[in-house]
């Protein structure tokens, strides 16, 4: 991408965008931050680009922010719930870590 150095501001954000343009796009996909990013370190290794400045990107891209509302539209909320086989049961859950170790060894890590 060139040195920080030799360029302004202006055209350095201007070189980041371009970058990053090449490895999120309809051919390379949209693919969100996490993966764009990685992808730019892999293209452009050393490239100092943060992943926030990534994410920004990508929450201006109108595709991507198209397809998140379509796919947040289409999903149907996820209810995670235990229910009683009978209505007079109870489901009960704990989680509790034992430690240290009781004299028969047991304990959860």
């Amino acid at each position: 991408m060139g040195p920080p150095h030799a360029m302004n501001e202006g055209q350095a954000t201007d070189r980041i965008n371009e970058a990053i343009k090449e490895v999120h796009n309809s051919r390379s996909g949209h693919m969100g931050a996490e993966t764009t990013w990685k992808r730019l370190n892999e293209w452009y290794p050393g490239n100092a680009v943060t992943l926030q400045t990534v994410k920004e990107f990508i929450r201006s891209c109108p595709i991507c922010q198209k397809d998140r509302i379509k796919q947040a539209e289409s999903l149907p909320p996820m209810y995670r719930t235990v229910k009683a086989a009978e209505h007079r049961h109870v489901i009960g859950m704990d989680h509790t870590k034992v430690s240290p170790r009781d004299n028969n060894g047991n304990g959860t890590s």
